[in-house]
C-alpha cells in the first residue's frame, strides 16, 4: 500500500457532522462511507470493513459560489465532496442510479420516506491525508494510488468491488446488478485462454 508513516496516514472515522467540520480544512483528503450501527474503530482501514460502500479522493480549493461574502469564502474541495454525497445519501427519493444501490441495501429511511429516519444505521466517514510536507506534484499521485489501493484491496477481501464505485465493477458485475446499465466493454482476459493460449505464449524471449 502506498498509505504508510512516511506518505500519509489515516486519521479516523467519523460522524457526519464532525466529517464536514473537519473537512473545511483539509485540502487532500482519500475519503471512504460505510454505513452500519457501530462506529469503526479508527484502527481499521476502510478497505477492511465489509460496510464500506464507497472509495474517493478530493484535492484542491475553490471559491464558494453559493454563499459569497466580500472578499470571498474558500471552500475545501473534500468539504464540497463530502456535502454532494450527502445530498443524495440522506434523499431517499433520488434517481441517481448509484445512490439507489445505496438505499436499496440499508434502508436508511423506511419506505423511502425521509421523515422515517432508521436510527439504527450512521453512516460513517473514513478520511486518509498525505503527508504535510508532501510536494505539490506528488499529492495527486499519492491520493490515486491511495484511492485504487483501497478499492483494490476492499475488493480481495471481501470477492466483490465497493457497493456504489460504479467504475470499478466489471461488465459481469454490472449485468448481475438490477437497475444498471453497461458502463464499459466487455471484460478481457489478461490473456487469452479462452483460445487455449498459456502466459509462455506472450512472453518475449
Amino acid at each position: 500500500m502506498r498509505l504508510y508513516e512516511e506518505n500519509g496516514r489515516h486519521i479516523g472515522w467519523f460522524d457526519r457532522d464532525t466529517a464536514l467540520r473537519v473537512t473545511k480544512n483539509l485540502f487532500s483528503v482519500v475519503y471512504a462511507l460505510a454505513c452500519s450501527k457501530i462506529k469503526p474503530d479508527n484502527s481499521i482501514l476502510p478497505c477492511f470493513f465489509e460496510d464500506s460502500f464507497y472509495f474517493g479522493k478530493s484535492h484542491g480549493a475553490s471559491f464558494d459560489k453559493k454563499n459569497r461574502s466580500y472578499p470571498g469564502v474558500v471552500q475545501t474541495n473534500p468539504h464540497g465532496r463530502l456535502k454532494a454525497h450527502n445530498a443524495q445519501l440522506y434523499n431517499p427519493n433520488t434517481e441517481d442510479d448509484k445512490y439507489r444501490l445505496f438505499h436499496d441495501k440499508y434502508q436508511l429511511f423506511e419506505n423511502n420516506d425521509p421523515d422515517l429516519r432508521n436510527n439504527n444505521l450512521c453512516i460513517w466517514y473514513s478520511l486518509s491525508i498525505p503527508r504535510v510536507d508532501m510536494s505539490e506534484i506528488e499529492i495527486p499521485v499519492f491520493l490515486d494510488s491511495v484511492e485504487k489501493d483501497y478499492c483494490f484491496l476492499y475488493t480481495k477481501t471481501f470477492k466483490r468491488t465497493p457497493l456504489i464505485n460504479l467504475d470499478q465493477k466489471s461488465a459481469t458485475e454490472i449485468k448481475k446488478t438490477p437497475g444498471l446499465k453497461s458502463r464499459r466493454v466487455p471484460n478481457t482476459l489478461s490473456y487469452n485462454v479462452m483460445n487455449g493460449s498459456t502466459l509462455s505464449d506472450f512472453l518475449v524471449a
